[in-house]
């Protein structure tokens, strides 16, 4: 079963995957721009041999990004090969038997759609969908108030999250309904080991046909 994990920024993603994971003793897999298939951080040289991988792996998911995306063309050749890598996170976690994302290609693509207020959802069908998707929910001032503490983002960028959050909620909608796999929606309000209990416990419950 592929599991991919989809909420705004600071909702927990990345905390809460491993937990799930360790809970239902499957492997889970960061999604991040800078980390290879194996979680570890990559060289530059590595880099740029897995982004050559992952395009060449998905070709018409890169074209059909760059002609989607509404940004500079070093903007949109960046973020095609970042869709690229993340949706081949999600098909080396079906080649595995399984595994859970904790920042896959479409929290990427909802993520950049609603920054650049332009509707990238019509990449979902060249996407590698997941089995399941878990999507956490949180208070907007609570998941703004955690972004805020992250030294990484300047002022200006957190004092647009809120409105953010509605956009990228409302862009998720449309994307998991053109995908028309299971969702579960978790509360993310509470601490990440509640939270990766309440997760696993309703991932069991999907997998369990009794």
């Amino acid at each position: 079963m592929i599991v991919e994990l989809i909420g705004p920024m600071a909702v927990g993603k990345t905390t809460i995957a491993p937990l799930v994971a360790e809970r239902l003793g499957i492997a889970h897999y960061q999604g991040q721009a800078f980390h290879g298939l194996d979680n570890a951080p990559l060289t530059r040289g590595q880099l740029g041999a897995d982004r050559f991988l992952s395009v060449l792996r998905n070709p018409r998911l890169f074209l059909n990004t760059m002609r989607q995306h509404a940004g500079s063309p070093k903007e949109r050749f960046g973020f095609a090969l970042n869709i690229c890598r993340r949706d081949r996170f999600a098909s080396q976690a079906a080649r595995a038997a399984g595994g859970i994302v904790a920042s896959g290609p479409v929290h990427a693509i909802c993520q950049a759609s609603a920054w650049i207020r332009q509707d990238m959802t019509g990449l979902a069908p060249l996407i590698t969908p997941a089995d399941v998707y878990v999507r956490l929910k949180a208070d907007p001032a609570e998941v703004t108030r955690r972004l805020a503490t992250r030294q990484e983002f300047p002022r200006e960028y957190v004092a647009q999250h809120q409105d953010w959050i509605v956009r990228y909620d409302a862009l998720v909608d449309d994307m998991l309904a053109a995908l028309n796999r299971p969702v579960i929606e978790v509360s993310a309000n509470e601490g990440p080991e509640i939270v990766a209990d309440q997760v696993a416990s309703r991932l069991a419950d999907l997998s369990d046909p009794a």
